[in-house]
């Protein structure tokens, strides 16, 4: 038995019967059962009250109750989420936030009002946020009328993701400074995850979550093979002995829409629609590529392995001053045997330092630590608002 004390008491009747005056949609019972499992969830946590029944049973009661609720949670969630927002068109402090659900003339003027986005033009950032596929949101942040951010978002399964994620590194919107983009994407009232690729710790944008992971990074200007296991290296001798018959280009015409069109269906069955973003990939590394070159900026190249005009595997990476970005790679199955996913990053690396780059950045996993050693640390960001991250602790949906 779970003790309630006084403070947390609560009257189910009251609480499944409350009627919410800004709803609307029939969303009010809904939320009603939102409210009422949330309450029970808070009262079997256990943080702060007397429980006499400790460690495994609690751990049961919780697994319970959690797959009783989640049906309640699931089913209430679009309803969060549009009150929430709702809440969010509210003028604070003189902060606006006006949304827009395609890109327009007024957007152009706000993106013109704030600084540019690192390491690409305005334009070039227009031809990743502005398409209309996939479907995009943006947000016009304003304080006292002037334009603090401008925030162009894509919508995953249960969250939604900045639109530069996955094709611009180390950016999430254009805004005046970093705590102010923090402040904007807070004030959206929805979740807006950044899995991966900040440079800085994002302290000053005050996420709800935060998460540091290790990136690894090849030495470009040394023996960075020396570095590689015993075991490693002979999987990469193989690799290229197997594809001793083929040849590699870079930078070839129609390879980059191959390589992400094959990409898109090795991931088509991602429960989290990782693949949503490879249209945008497409444009804007297309845009990249067809560029010309200008210090700080970025830059899209292909590397693809063949076998006569046949391709068999391809790589994108992104480069900016002396660093080179593995971006993401793909391999026709019907190549397995060859190791020509093996093949292509060797290849890859190959060229980075042949060409004058000093470090080739692999990203993070299990995966890319057999090639570099840990180079950096990256961070990732969530940001929600209270009650979305509460229900997480009922049933996380992702």
């Amino acid at each position: 038995m779970v003790l309630i004390p006084k403070r947390r008491r609560f009257d189910e009747e009251k609480v499944g019967a409350l009627t919410l005056s800004r709803c609307d949609g029939g969303h009010a019972p809904i939320l009603a059962s939102l409210l009422q499992a949330t309450l029970i969830m808070v009262a079997i946590s256990g943080a702060g009250a007397p429980i006499n029944i400790v460690g495994a049973e609690m751990g049961a009661l919780r697994k319970a109750a959690k797959s009783v609720l989640a049906p309640a949670v699931r089913a209430a969630w679009p309803a969060v989420e549009a009150m929430a927002e709702i809440g969010a068109r509210t003028p604070r402090l003189g902060k606006t936030i006006q949304w827009k659900s395609r890109w327009d003339a007024e957007c152009d003027s706000v993106l013109a009002a704030l600084p540019a986005p690192e390491g690409v033009t305005r334009e070039l950032y227009r031809k990743l946020v502005a398409p209309a596929d996939p479907a995009k949101r943006h947000a016009l942040v304003r304080v006292n009328g002037a334009p603090t951010a401008l925030i162009s978002l894509r919508r995953r399964r249960v969250y939604w993701e900045p639109a530069p994620y996955q094709c611009l590194p180390n950016f999430i919107a254009p805004a005046i400074d970093d705590a102010a983009l923090g402040r904007a994407l807070n004030a959206l009232a929805l979740e807006v995850r950044v899995a991966s690729g900040l440079n800085l710790a994002p302290h000053a944008m005050r996420a709800r979550r935060t998460h540091d992971y290790e990136v690894y990074q090849a030495d470009l200007t040394g023996d960075y093979g020396a570095l590689w296991s015993k075991k490693h290296l002979s999987n990469v001798r193989r690799a290229r002995e197997r594809c001793a018959g083929l040849t590699h280009r870079v930078d070839g015409d129609g390879d980059l829409r191959w390589i992400l069109d094959l990409w898109r269906q090795n991931w088509e069955r991602d429960v989290e629609r990782e693949t949503v973003s490879a249209d945008d990939r497409l444009r804007f590394w297309g845009a990249l590529m067809a560029a010309a070159p200008a210090p700080g900026r970025w830059r899209a190249h292909t590397i693809t392995l063949l076998d006569g005009d046949k391709r068999i595997a391809g790589a994108v990476l992104l480069s900016r001053g002396e660093t080179v970005s593995f971006q993401c790679a793909a391999r026709d199955p019907a190549h397995e045997a060859l190791s020509a996913g093996t093949r292509v990053l060797d290849f890859a690396m190959e060229w980075a330092a042949q060409s004058g780059f000093r470090t080739f950045d692999l990203g993070s996993g299990d995966y890319k630590k057999r090639w570099a050693p840990v180079g950096t640390m990256r961070h990732a960001a969530i940001f929600r608002p209270a009650l979305t991250d509460l229900l997480y602790r009922v049933d996380p949906l992702g």
